[in-house]
């Protein structure tokens, strides 16, 4: 089966899935990645060292795409002896945001479409020390790189369900993504965010606005991949194994299933 490319808008993510190409018989694995340009290829998270055996499904769930652009992906096959390339399958989409997201790398199934109220100045902090010297007139400094970027995003919810969905998936303490269209002029990437402060924007509003101080860093490893669901969801949703068996008859099914903000929160 051709490898195939769609958008979903729910979690915002591309969903790759096809079969590993090729007739070979040697042991091999299968990697998937993605390319703006098809010159430099990034390794899609889950994508890394697959079952290169030719036929088998390959399923593979992309968050960290580019938006609003052609995103090309491939299936490559890599002789395990050799590290040749061997076979390849290639698809494209042009994935479209719709506004900025706040995403979960490891738990997919917080990823909420956010309103932008505002967000604070960028700033970036320095690594020097400055140090009188005995006798000159002049300190001498003692300098690094910069640190990363730091701001605040003001994020705003309509409802008070909105605010306690979002109050939830904060309270999670992920890495998260701050994944923002193209066209959009706000911050974005990894970030781990720090105080969370909420407040009403009136007296008696039902509306909150999230105050969200920012510190960029480095994305996850490769060997975080998420999942949509947790134990916590499967028993939230499911009384009895019989009852989960005749909705999921397989793993594959199962893993299908999209768990709730509430299954990260432990009493």
């Amino acid at each position: 089966m051709a490898l195939t490319a769609t958008y979903d808008g729910r979690l915002a993510r591309v969903r790759l899935s096809g079969t590993v190409p090729g007739s070979h018989t040697d042991p091999a694995t299968a990697v998937v990645e993605r390319s703006t340009n098809g010159i430099r290829w990034t390794t899609v998270r889950g994508g890394q060292d697959r079952n290169g055996t030719a036929g088998v499904d390959v399923k593979v769930d992309d968050y960290e795409f580019v938006d609003g652009v052609v995103n090309r992906y491939r299936v490559r096959v890599v002789d395990v002896a050799t590290q040749a390339t061997v076979a390849s399958e290639t698809a494209t989409i042009t994935p479209t945001l719709g506004g900025v997201w706040i995403k979960s790398v490891a738990r997919p199934f917080l990823n909420r479409q956010v309103i932008v109220k505002d967000f604070g100045d960028v700033e970036r902090p320095p690594r020097a020390g400055i140090f009188d010297v005995v006798g000159r007139s002049m300190p001498v400094a003692v300098s690094d790189v910069r640190g990363s970027r730091r701001w605040t995003l003001e994020v705003l919810t309509e409802t008070p369900a909105d605010a306690a969905e979002l109050d939830q998936i904060m309270a999670a303490g992920d890495t998260m993504l701050i994944h923002v269209p193209a066209a959009v002029d706000v911050p974005g990437g990894y970030v781990a965010i720090d105080t969370v402060n909420i407040s009403r924007p009136a007296r008696r509003s039902r509306r909150r606005v999230f105050v969200l101080p920012c510190i960029e860093v480095a994305a996850p490893g490769p060997d975080v991949v998420g999942a949509t669901l947790t134990c916590a969801t499967v028993l939230a949703t499911y009384a009895t194994c019989a009852d989960l068996l005749a909705a999921h008859p397989t793993c594959a099914d199962l893993l299908e299933l999209i768990g709730d903000p509430e299954d990260v929160i432990v009493p």
